[in-house]
């Protein structure tokens, strides 16, 4: 089998709170910004390895979720919706991913004896009547730690 990329994105299941996105859009607010109507967050895990769709489905339900609170999406688009932009931000290569090693022996607790990669990030989805100028800056002011992660906006 070839190695296979597989993004997993982590959400809260329709209705529930989404605290740490609320959390970012007050602060918003609290530089002044009004542009923001809501703000989404959204834990990544990329998978990289010789695994099977059905093994990182796996791992998605039994490992990286709460199945009461959250669900998942597997390699789900990139595309913004209208009027808004989508933060991705990863660490920098070189920086130490602990959560990524807890996937990683949990994969192998599973069963699953593959030879793997895994990277977290995160990803922010800001709604409202933003550009993008504000939407870099708000990143590199409020989402983004520059010494150890690296971002893009879509």
């Amino acid at each position: 089998m070839a190695a296979m990329n597989y993004l997993i994105e982590i959400d809260t299941k329709k209705g529930g709170r989404d605290p740490h996105g609320a959390h970012i859009q007050h602060d918003i607010k609290e530089m002044g910004v009004t542009a923001v109507s809501e703000v989404r967050f959204y834990p990544l895990y990329a998978v990289e390895g010789d695994i099977s769709k059905a093994d990182i489905e796996a791992i998605a339900a039994k490992l990286l979720i709460d199945p009461i609170t959250e669900t998942y999406r597997i390699n789900p688009s990139t595309a913004p919706g209208a009027s808004s932009h989508i933060v991705e931000v990863w660490l920098k290569h070189g920086v130490t991913d602990t959560v990524a090693g807890s996937v990683l022996k949990a994969v192998q607790d599973l069963g699953i004896k593959k030879m793997l990669s895994v990277k977290t990030g995160q990803k922010f989805v800001l709604k409202g009547k933003l550009s993008k100028g504000a939407a870099q800056q708000l990143a590199e002011r409020l989402l983004v730690n520059p010494m150890i992660q690296t971002y893009s906006i879509k």
